[in-house]
Order: structure tokens, then C-alpha cells, then sequence
């Protein structure tokens, strides 16, 4: 599973993004710390050298202010994400351990096996298009910056684009495994909800006996119980490093957005049009990754509940045991009362809301950028 990865993950240790050496090597973890304060010091002087390096135009003077306050979004986002890799240590073995106990928990107490090929099937896919999308319309803005005239801070930033590109797709990563996990509980617990409610379809290959069985739901509320702690390391893994992250996405497609209206308006040159679209689709191409990911895991959380709600709405629940019902009814009430979702420290809650929401807010500090631009025409007459 995520394990089986970690000989690829590790090399992301060259971007700071995870430990290369495991929790016995502490003597190595210290080396790659003060290697990840080097990383920050060397960004935050180029940082810096760039904001001074790069005058200010009094022609574009709004745009440029943004553009600053991207590019300082962006250096503050990187050093959030390493901080926070870097206190996450422990925590980031941890979480492959709970995955390893959790494909154990299937195993061996629900007798069942994994479809890792059809995971990986899919994965590849889907990573593969991610990478083509997100990291190929880089060279597109690196040619038209390095062919045209252009005063901004992308070479600059380079360095932090691609870590936070990089730590999008790992939390990316990380939500389908729990996706994966929940979608197998649920394919279990459909097979018990099937078993008490069809009883006149029978099959001589099922274990009836045992799905209907207290310790098998039992061990079904275990399992969720172990993926709902999935969330919660995810949550002190990548908190921190997402809200950071929407916010650069936030404002880098307002900038660009605002950009191609200037360009469509012809008071920047046609060539911005390739340099912004080649910014704004993959950051909203890893955004969209980013909370549909999450929305799944939402989705499976609902699944989860319904076919529990099933069970106890059921007429055949008054023909279980006391004990039985008593666990069933446990089950719903702790599905009710904290719902399956991946929420980020408190602040949102990553699904298609969330999506539409950063989009919304984006939309209408756009038409706030427009506004002056219109209001004061005069300051944009010389920009061409």
C-alpha cells in the first residue's frame, strides 16, 4: 500500500517534503533539518533580492503590489509546508504504520484481500495527468518569460511552485489511499446490510453465519474507527500546508485572471495571455484534484452512514441480540456525531464546496481589481 511507495516517496526528501531516514535514524533526521533551514534561508534571500531587484512600475502599480503580495504568499506558503514536514516527522511513519495495521485489520479480522492493482491502475492514471497538467504548462511560462519582456518574479519563484505543486499532489496521494481504505469497508458492510435484508437470495459460497455474526460488526466498527484516525493524522500532516497553499492559489489565479483581462483589453501585450492561462489552469487543475479528492472521502463517509442507518431501521434488527443492536446502535451514533470528512485545522473542510467557495471568493475580488481599473484609466494609457 502507501509503504510500498515509500522507495519513491523518499526522494522527495531532496525538496524537504519527507523524512528520508525512519524515527531509528534521528542522527540523519538532524542532518535533513539543518539541510531544510539551509532550503528557507537560500529562498527567503533569493526572495527578498528578487523584491528589491525587480523595481516597481508606477504604470501598473496595482498590479504590481499583487504581484508582491503573491510572491511573498508563495515564499510563506514553502516555509510553512517545511516547518511543518519537519515537525511531522514521527507523525509521517506513524501514518504508514496505521496503514499497514489497517490492511492487517482487513486481512486477517475481515477476511478479505485488497485490489491494490486496481488502485494502482487508477492511480497511475490519474497522477500521470496531474503531472502532465500541473508541472508540463511550466515550460510554457518559462519560454514566453524567456523569449518576451517580462517584469515579474516567476524565476524567482520557481523553486517554491514546484514544492507546493509537489506537497498538493502528495496530499492528493494520501486521501485516495483513505478513500480506498473506506470504499473496501463499505463494499463489507453493504455485503452484512445485504444479508439481513435479501434473505431470499442465498448463496453457497457466503459465510452468512459470520457476517451476521456480533464480532464481525464489530470488527467492521474497528476498521472505520482505524481509517477515522487516517483523517486525523492527515489533518497534523497536511493541515497547515493546504490552508497555505489555497491561499497562494487564491490570489495567484486572482493576479492572472486579472492579467488576462488587461491582455484581452490590449494594455498588456498578447504574449501575457499564454504566461497567465499557463498559471491559472494548472492551479486550478490541482485545486479541483485537491477537493475532489477529498470530496470522495466525504462521499464514502455518507455511504457509510446510510447503510448503517439500514441495519437499524431494519425490521430483522428486533431479531438480534440485545448486545448486537446495542453495538449497531453505537456504530450510528458515533457515524452521526463525527462525521467521515477531511476537515483542515478547523477552518474548512476539503470537498467541491470548498472548491466553489475559493472560486466565488476569486470571482469577486476579480470584479474588485476591475473596478479600479476602470475607475482610473489614466494610470494604464503608457503600459504597452
Amino acid at each position: 500500500m502507501l509503504h510500498e511507495r515509500q522507495p519513491i516517496l523518499k526522494w522527495l526528501a531532496i525538496a524537504g517534503l519527507v523524512p528520508y531516514a525512519n524515527n531509528r535514524k534521528r542522527r540523519y533526521q538532524q542532518w535533513q533539518r539543518i539541510y531544510t533551514y539551509i532550503m528557507l534561508a537560500a529562498n527567503w534571500s533569493l526572495t527578498i533580492y528578487g523584491i528589491f531587484e525587480e523595481p516597481l512600475g508606477d504604470e501598473v502599480l496595482v498590479s504590481n503590489y499583487i504581484s508582491v503580495l503573491v510572491f511573498l504568499s508563495q515564499s510563506i506558503a514553502l516555509t510553512v509546508c517545511l516547518v511543518e514536514v519537519m515537525s511531522t516527522y514521527r507523525l509521517y511513519f506513524a501514518f504508514m504504520q496505521q496503514t499497514q495495521r489497517i490492511v492487517w485489520l482487513f486481512q486477517q479480522r475481515l477476511h478479505t484481500g485488497l485490489c491494490r492493482w486496481s488502485l494502482r491502475r487508477r492511480q497511475c492514471l490519474k497522477y500521470v495527468c496531474y503531472s502532465c497538467i500541473v508541472y508540463g504548462c511550466l515550460p510554457i511560462s518559462m519560454v514566453v518569460i524567456w523569449t518576451k519582456y517580462y517584469y515579474g518574479y516567476f524565476w524567482y519563484a520557481l523553486g517554491c511552485i514546484l514544492v507546493l505543486r509537489t506537497r498538493c499532489l502528495m496530499a492528493v496521494i494520501y486521501m485516495d489511499y483513505i478513500d480506498f481504505f473506506m470504499s473496501h469497508l463499505n463494499m463489507k458492510l453493504r455485503s452484512v446490510t445485504n444479508c439481513r435484508l435479501t434473505r431470499d437470495r442465498l448463496y453457497l459460497d457466503v459465510n452468512y453465519k459470520m457476517l451476521e455474526s456480533f464480532d464481525y460488526l464489530l470488527q467492521l466498527k474497528m476498521v472505520y474507527g482505524e481509517i477515522r484516525k487516517l483523517t486525523f493524522m492527515f489533518d497534523d500532516l497536511f493541515g497547515w500546508s493546504i490552508c497555505a497553499l489555497i491561499t497562494v492559489v487564491f490570489l495567484d489565479i486572482t493576479i492572472n485572471s486579472y492579467w488576462t483581462f488587461l491582455s484581452l483589453s490590449k494594455i498588456f501585450e498578447f504574449y501575457f495571455l499564454y504566461l497567465t492561462i499557463s498559471t491559472v489552469f494548472p492551479l486550478a487543475t490541482a485545486t479541483s484534484y485537491l477537493c475532489y479528492a477529498g470530496e470522495n472521502c466525504k462521499q464514502q463517509g455518507i455511504s457509510t452512514g446510510v447503510l448503517v442507518q439500514r441495519l437499524l431501521n431494519s425490521k430483522l434488527r428486533y431479531t438480534n441480540t440485545k448486545i448486537y443492536n446495542d453495538l449497531l446502535f453505537e456504530f450510528a451514533i458515533q457515524i452521526q456525531q463525527d462525521p467521515f470528512v477531511i476537515s483542515l485545522k478547523e477552518f474548512f473542510i476539503v470537498d467541491l464546496r470548498l472548491l466553489m467557495k475559493t472560486f466565488a471568493a476569486i470571482v469577486t475580488y476579480l470584479v474588485i481589481l476591475l473596478q479600479f481599473r476602470w475607475t482610473y484609466p489614466d494610470d494604464y494609457c503608457d503600459v504597452k
